[in-house]
């Protein structure tokens, strides 16, 4: 079933569009997120299906019931909706067990108990019951945030920049340990972030956006080895682009040979093209063909981002285990390892 379907839906405030002709939606049980820069209008959508704001045009469905269109605009306490705040908004004046159990106030004793021992449990917080939010870590006050906004079982759950105040190292395991209790749960969800490793941690499904337009919508994977357009492939990982020519057998003729593969994107032959090379398609060998000089190395633990500059000027970025070990300067073997070929015409 739908959980959540936005349709044609445009934000304006006062004369200015911020967001345009969103189209978005949520199966049961499915994580989705909202992916782009600060500023680009991930947090209106949000907001908009939350109810917190107005869209000047469009609809919006949670389990197939009309929260907002041309004739109507629920109000956000009906919506059905559970929200969890950047900043977790947990009241300081109650435990761990009162704030989460905070929306279940109509709720008989006995079940409200129990969901919230049930929740407390679920979310490794069974011990913190008695504590209050400023005894608590950043990473424990998200996770009571996250039980709190689960309690009532909502159809559907906003997370707004839930990880941004965390440390780095913190981020990736919280973002999978909330993903984690989100399908144990059979929560459908929906988060916004400017990190694209939380996006990818979390999510099942990622829409991009650049300017109050939606990109491009599809799972991780897709996202990064087949990015619908140049704005997406620049947000999304890494890389540069190589210049080529399309051939006859589509192919991609370029400086380092013949770049064979399925482009995406149909171009005639002879067309001028950039091709999309991620630091997971140059593979560093001494028996390779072409040389490059290390002029750069980012160490990441178990690998090494290095820069390469090449003798046709271009600067490429290869991703090699870190015992593969190259010092600045040094010159090494480069081949590309491109199962598929994401062109663009170029600029």
């Amino acid at each position: 079933m739908r959980r959540l379907k936005v349709a044609g839906m445009d934000v304006r405030y006062a004369n200015r569009e911020v967001v345009h002709d969103i189209y978005l939606e949520l199966e049961d049980g499915e994580i989705g997120c909202l992916l782009g820069p600060s500023g680009c209008g991930k947090t209106t959508v949000l907001r908009a299906i939350a109810g917190f704001i107005s869209p000047s045009r469009g609809t919006i469905t949670v389990r197939g019931e009309p929260v907002h269109d041309a004739q109507r605009s629920v109000p956000p306490e009906r919506r059905d909706v559970g929200m969890v705040f950047q900043d977790y908004a947990l009241f300081p004046h109650l435990n761990v067990a009162d704030n989460v159990g905070f929306g279940l106030r109509r709720w008989d004793t006995v079940k409200r108990t129990s969901r919230v021992n049930e929740l407390l449990a679920f979310t490794g917080m069974g011990h913190h019951a008695q504590a209050y939010p400023h005894q608590l870590s950043g990473g424990e006050q998200q996770r009571v945030a996250l039980a709190r906004a689960m309690a009532p079982r909502p159809s559907l759950m906003l997370l707004d920049e839930p990880f941004s105040s965390m440390d780095v190292e913190l981020r990736g395991q919280l973002a999978r340990d909330v993903r984690r209790i989100l399908k144990a749960e059979e929560v459908t969800a929906l988060m916004v972030t400017h990190d694209q490793d939380e996006a990818f941690a979390m999510a099942d499904q990622v829409a991009v956006i650049h300017d109050g337009r939606i990109q491009q919508q599809g799972d991780p994977y897709s996202l990064y080895h087949h990015p619908a357009n140049r704005l997406v492939a620049d947000f999304i990982g890494e890389g540069v682009f190589v210049t080529g020519r399309i051939t006859a057998q589509r192919k991609v003729e370029t400086a380092f040979g013949i770049l064979a593969g399925t482009p995406l994107g149909e171009f005639a032959v002879g067309v001028e093209v950039d091709v999309l090379v991620r630091p997971d398609d140059v593979v560093c060998h001494e028996s390779a063909g072409h040389r490059a000089v290390v002029t750069d190395r980012d160490f990441r633990g178990s690998s090494y981002l290095y820069t390469l500059m090449t003798s046709t000027g271009v600067a490429l970025l290869s991703l090699m285990p870190s015992h593969q070990h190259y010092d600045i300067g040094a010159s090494v073997g480069v081949q590309f390892d491109l199962q598929d070929l994401t062109v663009y015409r170029r600029e």
